[in-house]
């Protein structure tokens, strides 16, 4: 299972460390973290309406 682990961890992170893939990540890091920002919100306001 470690093995499996580091296998995964090192083909993402051979991935997501090309250039193109990370430019393109950082010009859309702001409206994902917007979205994301705004489903967590969403969540605490239902969670603090529940019963």
């Amino acid at each position: 299972m470690s093995l499996a682990h580091v296998a995964w961890f090192s083909v993402v992170s051979l991935v997501f460390s090309t250039t193109t893939l990370r430019d393109r990540m950082l010009k859309a890091q702001k409206a994902f973290n917007r979205t994301i920002g705004s489903v967590l919100v969403a969540l605490g306001v239902s969670l603090g309406l529940a019963r």
